[in-house]
């Protein structure tokens, strides 16, 4: 194989031509049996594919061109004349099955392919059908006189003291390879297609000549067999198309066709294959190429890179590596492998031990997640690599990246635990949490209450208005980036206004102050209530007061107008009224006058 990277030469070898030359390239002969008429005869669908630089003259019958013409050789003697039609012409792709070599763009192959069916008596012997042209360009090296000399296609037509039921004649599936590299060794398969089931064999033959005596670039006819082979130049054979110091090989069973070229230039060579049936030979398929054998540029040895990594907090999602390779020739397996502070399995985890990308893949990924760890562990490095046998130069390489884990620092918060405000005030207040730290933002803030929701903010406003007499539970949860959550725990906002005793009440019965009502009395669990006389006597008194008083005593008659001694005591968990009275902070007193004016 190529370890070094070449240089392709400034100026690539183009095919020169004589001006009587066609810019010949090759061809190749092949037919399908169709089945016989009405009248005994065999019907046969014939081929002809035609090979030429696209810097030729045109193909037979294109633009104006001489018709393309064939002759049939009969087993008696006779031959006729069969004219084609050109149809059109394709462009080869140039493909080179070495994934670190880079072939030149600029050598350009154009094939087109003649069809006709004939018709042909059944005869106890072979048919012979060619078709011949000239001429070879001048620049081949290795046969003589190429711009003299045309080249000749021929296929047989088995009749039947050689097979006893119809054939059809192997053919190549794929084109032929048109480029060869320099110095580089290049197995090329056969590919070929044979539909009877017949064996096949295969091997490198004398390319035949037809020599342009006067004949025209495309006699009529055509001549007849036997035909003869090319005049090698000295150091070349059939065996050796492209020199002795080129090592050529042919399988003989597989056809696959090995050169190691040594020489830059055109060489024509021919590969023929025999067709055998119940042990006898039946027929022989060839091809006629001209290859052409360049300096190629070799890419980059074949490599694979891996992306991704760098920083990631442990038990935030993954580490995502990328494979990236510059050749999709063939399935490309891998041997993945860590060191580092960071362990795998406890601080991410495991990675497969063999990664395979298919082939005509370009990439693939590695997904491994963190793992969180309570304990406070540091910053951890670490380092995922990838063994692979590199196609180009047959040796282990290994890539690698590196990454670290940075150390989770769990969230804490505190909040308030409980709060009191009024509506009769409209109080908005702003909710915040006391504290908060860790973790990775952005956060999600989720404010819960059985009042209302609040969105996403670290700050909820709480509108007394809205919240419910007395005790309003809040709860807030935050979560991270990571997924990780931390609880504020409950938060008790009370709404509880300061309670507003009345100085006098009208029980009369006009439904007018007829009672001791005490505002914001449901914004507290209970309120108690103690009324007294002048003397100091105990008149009325209620735990759990709602309202009702309405100047009566105790024993159920109306009290005498007058002034009257209360207090008033919210009871409740948050509610304070005189933070200065130490002995009862939540006590309210004062005085009521009692006056029933007009009524009963």
């Amino acid at each position: 194989m190529l370890n070094n990277k070449l240089y392709a030469l400034a100026a690539f070898i183009i095919l020169s031509f004589s001006v009587s030359a066609s810019h010949l390239v090759g061809g190749e002969i092949y037919y399908d049996t169709v089945g016989m008429d009405g009248n005994g005869n065999m019907e046969y669908r014939i081929y002809f594919e035609l090979f030429r630089d696209c810097d030729g003259i045109d193909f037979p019958g294109e633009n104006g061109q001489a018709p393309f013409h064939y002759t049939i050789f009969y087993p008696n003697g006779d031959d006729t004349t069969q004219v084609i039609p050109f149809t059109a012409a394709s462009e080869l792709p140039l493909v080179y099955d070495d994934p670190c070599v880079d072939p030149p763009d600029d050598v350009c192959i154009e094939s087109t392919i003649y069809a006709t069916t004939i018709k042909l008596p059944l005869t106890a012997n072979d048919y012979t059908i060619s078709y011949q042209v000239g001429n070879w360009a001048g620049s081949y090296v290795n046969f003589l006189n190429p711009a003299s000399l045309g080249m000749t296609l021929t296929t047989t037509i088995p009749g039947t003291n050689t097979v006893a039921v119809p054939n059809n004649s192997p053919r190549f599936e794929d084109y032929p390879q048109i480029v060869f590299c320099l110095d580089n060794e290049l197995t090329i398969p056969s590919n070929m297609i044979e539909e009877d089931g017949d064996s096949l064999a295969f091997s490198l033959c004398n390319p035949l000549e037809y020599v342009n005596n006067g004949g025209g670039l495309n006699p009529n006819p055509e001549e007849a067999p036997p035909y003869n082979s090319i005049p090698w130049e000295t150091g070349f054979n059939a065996n050796e198309p492209f020199g002795n110091g080129s090592p050529t090989n042919i399988d003989g069973v597989t056809g696959d066709f090995t050169v190691t070229p040594d020489m830059i230039g055109n060489f024509v060579a021919r590969v023929c294959v025999e067709e055998w049936r119940d042990g006898s030979l039946i027929s022989t398929h060839s091809r006629t190429f001209g290859y052409t054998i360049v300096e190629c540029d070799v890419e980059v040895p074949f490599e694979i890179s891996v992306l991704g990594g760098g920083e990631i907090t442990e038990g935030c999602g993954g580490i995502e590596f990328l494979i990236e390779r510059n050749d999709t020739v063939g399935d490309l397996e891998l041997y993945s492998g860590s060191s580092g502070d960071a362990e795998m399995g406890f601080n991410y985890e495991n990675m497969p031990d063999t990664i395979i990308i298919p082939e005509g893949v370009e990439n693939d990924t590695i997904n491994v997640n963190t793992i969180f760890q309570p304990e406070e562990e540091g910053d951890l490095d670490g380092t995922v690599f990838l063994t692979y046998e590199n196609i180009c130069t047959g040796e282990l390489d290994t890539v690698s990246t590196n990454f670290t884990i940075i150390d989770y620092i769990e969230m804490q918060l505190t909040v308030e635990d409980s709060i009191n405000l009024c509506a009769e005030k409209g109080t908005v207040y702003p909710l915040t949490p006391d504290s908060f730290s860790g973790g990775v933002g952005p956060y999600y803030y989720e404010w819960t209450s059985d009042v209302t929701t609040y969105p996403n903010n670290d700050t909820a406003f709480i509108d007394a208005t809205t919240l419910n007499d007395n005790l309003n539970m809040h709860y807030l949860k935050v979560y991270d980036q990571c997924g990780f959550e931390i609880d504020g725990g409950a938060i008790e906002i009370y709404e509880q206004c300061r309670v507003v005793v009345p100085n006098i009440i009208t029980p009369n019965n006009d439904n007018v102050n007829d009672l001791f009502v005490i505002r914001n009395n449901g914004d507290y669990d209970r309120i108690k209530v103690q009324i007294y006389n002048r003397w100091g006597n105990l008149i009325f008194e209620s735990n759990d007061y709602q309202d009702n008083w309405d100047g009566t005593h105790r024993n159920g008659k109306p009290v005498t107008e007058g002034v009257y001694f209360y207090t008033v005591t919210p009871m409740g968990d948050k509610y304070i009224y005189r933070e200065d009275d130490e002995e009862n902070p939540y006590l309210m007193h004062g005085y009521v006058h009692v006056k029933r004016g007009k009524g009963k």
